[in-house]
């Protein structure tokens, strides 16, 4: 067994928001103690399926670096996620994301985990107010095209 072992929670465990957050706790499991030079998550989409391959990792987040004794840790975590691109599922390629999390131990291979989401678009955004001005020429507008067929009717 190995000194340390890494399990990435997310909260909630629902589709994310594109252009929100993401948040969550990596749990971090040591069986004894242990040097940990940098304990890290980031995002990352990837593509999988038939097509060709491609992925892409944001910026990590450093949580920790330092000894660790021997017991369960905790490292809440919060990473902002990008407008896209969205999680997508096609005949041929699907997009997804993860948070990854890996921890830097020194002469040991690094323990990771990783922990997948669903990234989809939001609501649309609410049409912006119209300023009084306009909105009082729209209306006398809309009264005219009403009035003015039934004057020239009538003519």
């Amino acid at each position: 067994m190995s000194k340390c072992e890494l399990r990435v929670e997310l909260d909630p465990a629902g589709p994310v928001v594109a252009g929100t957050v993401v948040t969550g706790v990596l749990h971090v499991d040591v069986s004894a103690p242990v040097r940990c030079d940098g304990l890290t998550v980031q995002l990352r989409w990837f593509t999988h399926g038939a097509g060709n391959r491609a992925s892409d990792t944001e910026p990590a987040l450093s949580l920790f670096a330092g000894q660790w004794q021997t017991g369960p840790h905790r490292y809440p975590f919060s990473l902002a996620v990008p407008d896209r691109p969205l999680t997508t599922r096609g005949e041929l390629v699907n997009l997804d994301w993860e948070v990854a999390a890996r921890a830097d131990i020194p002469w040991a291979l690094d323990p990771k985990a990783t922990a997948d989401f669903v990234v989809e678009r939001g609501p649309p955004a609410a049409p912006a107010p119209v300023p009084e001005g306009t909105a009082r020429m729209l209306r006398v507008s809309a009264g005219l095209s009403l009035v003015l067929p039934m004057v020239f009717g009538v003519m």
